[in-house]
């Protein structure tokens, strides 16, 4: 266990762009990966490493797997439009909260809601595909979406940091459970899958197309989800 857990580490220590990057852009595509404690972590390495040249790059390294991210989401958005968003809420955990809280924010806040939506489960891919159904002009699209960016990685990176005796000391005290943890991880990505698939296969409405807004959209999701 002891000879992992070394393994693991030197690994993450050696390739930590990578691995951010990775965790990153698959929690932005809509995978459960957390890539908020993976930041933080990454901002409480020792401060051999954490120094302010590292920081930015950890910090870049975000923000670019979130654009990329982002960027499918809005020309996927510009592409499929309304159908699109329609089916994704339907394959939400919560499909009211889903619309409200995506269309909502995009029709009250504009593309100020790019500032904030990743903090929000769920809200950052709706909100960027939002955009690219809407037409939003490409420009301030990666404008307001990569200031958000650095606001959202920077703000994990910067606890990492700021409490970073704190949060080694905790991964030496869960160190033991990593693999539990694993374990864990998994069972939850195989029970999310499988509910997806319940809902999914349970749905027997087809989705008809409508005007996009919140008030149609939550009435279509809520139809969909009717036996």
């Amino acid at each position: 266990m002891d000879h992992l857990l070394h393994l693991a580490r030197e690994i993450f220590e050696q390739h930590t762009e990578l691995l951010l990057f990775a965790t990153v852009f698959l929690e932005q595509i809509g995978l459960p990966v957390p890539a908020y404690p993976s930041l933080i972590v990454a901002g409480a390495l020792p401060a051999t490493m954490a120094g302010a040249g590292f920081l930015c790059q950890m910090l870049g390294m975000a923000v670019l797997a979130c654009l990329t991210a982002d960027m499918v989401w809005y020309w996927m958005g510009r592409r499929f439009g309304s159908a699109l968003t329609r089916r994704i809420c339907h394959l939400s955990m919560s499909p009211d909260e889903c619309v409200m809280r995506s269309t909502s924010f995009n029709q009250k806040y504009g593309l100020s809601a790019l500032l904030i939506a990743k903090f929000l489960p769920g809200a950052g891919a709706m909100t960027t595909l939002l955009a690219g159904t809407n037409r939003t002009s490409l420009r301030k699209f990666i404008a307001y979406d990569a200031i958000g960016s650095i606001i959202w990685a920077g703000s994990a990176l910067a606890l990492g940091y700021t409490f970073q005796d704190t949060v080694l000391k905790a991964i030496a005290f869960l160190a033991p459970f990593a693999c539990l943890g694993v374990a864990a991880m998994i069972f939850i990505i195989l029970v999310y899958i499988a509910a997806r698939w319940q809902v999914r296969h349970g749905a027997r409405t087809p989705i008809k197309l409508a005007p996009l807004s919140a008030i149609s959209l939550l009435q279509q999701v809520r139809v969909d989800e009717e036996p």
